[in-house]
């Protein structure tokens, strides 16, 4: 897997804003990329939505930002209940991507950001996903 120099320029930046040395950042990196190329072809990835109504659930176009692990995100992400501009019904949706669809920089940065979440960041807003299920978890 071959990033830019600019990409790659981009992930120090971050780790030093975060207070990370180069060196350390270098190996953090390391393990994101091999994160990255490790992932099965097929990945089950799961997404905490906000809508107004279940039938509003855009199957086809779900978003970008999804998590591996769904108890850490069950854990981590739903505090929002009712409070979000995009509806007060709250879904676990489930979904099989094509390792072809991770925006491998992205996934990297939001990592960098974001470590204890496990992001997987989707191209086109996660347009070409298999959507498999999703389930209320605001009742």
């Amino acid at each position: 897997m071959k990033l830019s120099k600019s990409s790659m320029d981009r992930f120090y930046e971050l780790f030093k804003e975060k207070g990370v040395t180069k060196s350390v950042a270098k190996d953090e990196i390391l393990d994101l990329i091999n994160f990255v190329k490790d992932l099965p072809k097929n990945i089950v990835l799961y997404r905490i939505i906000f809508v107004d109504r279940e039938d509003k659930i855009n199957k086809e176009k779900p978003g970008t930002h999804y998590s591996m692990d769904k108890d850490e995100l069950l854990k981590n992400h739903y505090t929002t209940i009712g409070t979000s501009e995009f509806g007060k019904e709250c879904f676990l949706m489930t979904v099989l991507a094509d390792k072809d669809m991770v925006d491998v920089e992205r996934t990297i940065a939001n990592n960098i950001l974001h470590p204890d979440e496990k992001e997987v960041t989707l191209k086109k807003g996660g347009k070409g996903i298999k959507y498999l299920k999703h389930e209320r978890i605001n009742e």
